[in-house]
């Protein structure tokens, strides 16, 4: 399998890569930068066909940084990539997809909830005896919130400010409380329904008002949880980081190594020994880009290690025979999986990062498996482990953005401005996500990152999509654009948010999951009456001390007993305090720099 895929790499796949091996339209390019590297030439002994054939393996070369060979290298990239024409193929659509928001069991029957999509508020809600149902989360009546409201017996949603009450599937106001029976109810008294539905036990949202019963068969779910005998350890979170950089930072196992120095990451990453093979092909809401790879050790290989050919627990085969596959599928989801010498697989780790807004994503995380499916550990204790694992990256993402989202700013508004385009910085449709490309500088992924590792070919591929997708997300440049007093847009500075702030487990997952929400509290309030107990216990065994040694009756097994006893409620008090600290903000900077010194048990310094 490993020479397959060896073979397959080199020679390139058969399947062409449509529009994701093509770059944007030829652009002025600027003046060469020092220190940005670029992809130029691809892998295997068919360079010199047409470069519609040419394929997403990559080798990544070291370009001199100097002005003249940066317009060397512009001009190959140019030479092999072939130039996007619009008329190609229809611009995708973000808001005619459907988006996961929320688990359907941390939403209570009757309890409307606020969510966000494309930095639009959404209320849903579940109806009892009735399928969910979602709005723009605003009353028509005075603009208040309607998830600040109630849902009626009648399964309608009523605002709390003046009681109006509307139809939750078709937004039509069912009573104003304040208008006679039978009076006129206008239209402008509607409120905004969006489709909505729950699939596999999460609760997915149309965003595109006035779709009238949308398929369904695009929703990106995963086909195991169909099947009997699969199950799934569900996990959510909300990050203040853009979730493109997300879904690159879940569909990198380079990383794992470094961030998580977790070695399992290795069997899914390339080298030059097992290159990835990426192909590209059609997915239910848009392409779906697949690298393969044999599913050994590369990097934390040791040359000794007689382990790196064996399979793991349940798998058929050695190492080599079994196949690490990543799954990128537009417009959300990444999925790991290994299939092994039989094609089959016990595990699949899946991802999905809904654009909340620009610089936000809410994560969910599925370990779908068909081992001991009836064995599930207590969802506030998986919970733990996963806000441990996800803090030690998370604030690296935003750390990324100050850079990348500030350059998407200036790109756009570079472009919105240029007359080439025939649109200008104060148009409304260059604020919406009109279509441009990423600036008429030729910003793409590849001038803000400098891709060498084998692995990254997924990611480069993935990136050419994103580069021509990304302009058209919904107000994806309104709300982060500033206008000065002259009425001028100018691209604001991209700050991270302050670490606390980024890694705060309260405020991004606890409020938002039930199971974990309670055992915060029950730990709380354990902490609480046992740090009582143990006080009063400890004020009770000093008064009998003294009063018995005053009068001659001390006993020395009582007091020790009592002792006891009250070193075991202040140990279960502060273990109550340590279990409730994993619902907040606790991984510091110096947490962070004891795991960062466990990478040398895995790659040593060089």
């Amino acid at each position: 399998m490993a020479s397959i895929l060896r073979d397959a790499a080199h020679q390139g796949s058969s399947q062409s890569q449509t529009n994701l091996s093509k770059p944007l339209a030829a652009r002025p390019r600027g003046r060469g930068v020092r220190g940005i590297c670029r992809v130029v030439d691809l892998v295997g002994p068919q360079q010199q066909r047409a470069a519609s054939d040419r394929q997403a393996v990559l080798r990544f070369k070291q370009e001199d940084c100097s002005e003249a060979s940066q317009s060397e290298s512009s001009a190959a990239a140019e030479a092999v990539s072939p130039t996007l024409q619009p008329e190609e193929k229809p611009q995708y659509n973000w808001r005619e997809q459907w988006y996961p928001v929320h688990y359907a069991r941390d939403v209570p029957e009757g309890e409307p909830q606020r969510v966000w999509l494309f930095d639009e508020p959404i209320v849903i809600a579940r109806r009892p005896g009735k399928g969910p149902i979602a709005l723009l989360d605003r009353c028509p009546h005075r603009a208040a919130a309607l998830s600040e409201g109630r849902m009626t017996s009648s399964g309608d949603l009523q605002c709390a400010y003046h009681g109006w009450s509307f139809n939750g599937e078709t937004g039509d106001c069912t009573n104003i409380p304040q208008v006679s029976h039978g009076g006129t109810i206008s239209g402008r008294t509607c409120a905004t329904a969006l489709p909505c539905v729950e699939r596999q036990g999460l609760l997915w949202v149309y965003p595109s008002p006035g779709a009238q019963d949308p398929p369904t068969d695009s929703i990106v779910g995963l086909p195991e949880l169909d099947e009997p005998g699969w199950t799934s350890d569900d996990f959510i979170r909300d990050f203040p980081v853009d979730f493109t950089l997300v879904l690159e930072n879940v569909a990198d196992p380079d990383h794992g190594i470094f961030a998580h120095q977790t070695p399992i990451f290795d069997s899914f990453a390339a080298s030059a020994e097992y290159p990835m093979q990426v192909t590209t092909e059609p997915g239910r809401a848009g392409p779906k880009v697949i690298g393969r790879v044999p599913g050994v050790l590369k990097m934390t290989r040791k040359e000794k290690d007689k382990e790196k050919d064996k399979a793991m627990f349940g798998e058929q085969g050695k190492a080599t025979d079994v196949v690490a596959t990543l799954e990128f599928e537009a417009p959300t989801h990444v999925r790991w999986s290994r299939y092994d010498a039989s094609g089959k697989t016990s595990f699949i780790t899946a991802f999905y990062c809904s654009p909340a807004g620009f610089g936000k994503t809410r994560f969910f995380t599925r370990y779908v498996r068909n081992i001991a499916p009836q064995f599930h550990p207590p969802r506030w204790l998986f919970n733990i482990f996963l806000n441990q694992f996800l803090d030690q990256d998370t604030y690296l993402l935003a750390t990324q953005q100050e850079v990348t989202l500030a350059a998407e700013l200036a790109a756009h508004m570079a472009s919105s401005a240029s007359p080439e385009n025939g649109h200008d910085s104060h148009s409304s449709s260059a604020a919406e996500g009109s279509g441009i490309p990423t600036g008429a500088t030729g910003l793409t992924r590849r001038r803000i990152f400098c891709h060498r590792s084998p692995t990254d070919n997924l990611l480069v591929a993935m990136g050419r999509w994103m580069d021509e997708t990304i302009p058209l997300v919904p107000n994806r440049y309104r709300t982060a654009l500033q206008t000065s007093a002259a009425g001028v847009e100018s691209p604001p500075a991209v700050w991270s948010a302050p670490r606390a702030e980024v890694l705060d487990r309260y405020s991004g997952h606890t409020v938002l999951c039930p199971d974990s929400m309670a055992a915060y509290k029950t730990s709380q309030r354990a902490q609480s009456v046992l740090s009582v107990a143990a006080g009063l216990g400890s004020a009770a065994a000093v008064s009998y001390a003294a009063a018995a040694t005053t009068t001659g009756s001390l006993q020395a097994g009582l007091l020790a007993k009592c002792v006891i006893a009250c070193a075991l409620l202040a140990g279960a008090a502060a273990g109550a305090k340590a279990v409730a600290s994993q619902f907040v903000y606790v991984y510091t900077r110096d947490k962070q720099t004891k795991d960062l010194k466990r990478i040398t048990n895995f790659v040593a310094d060089k």
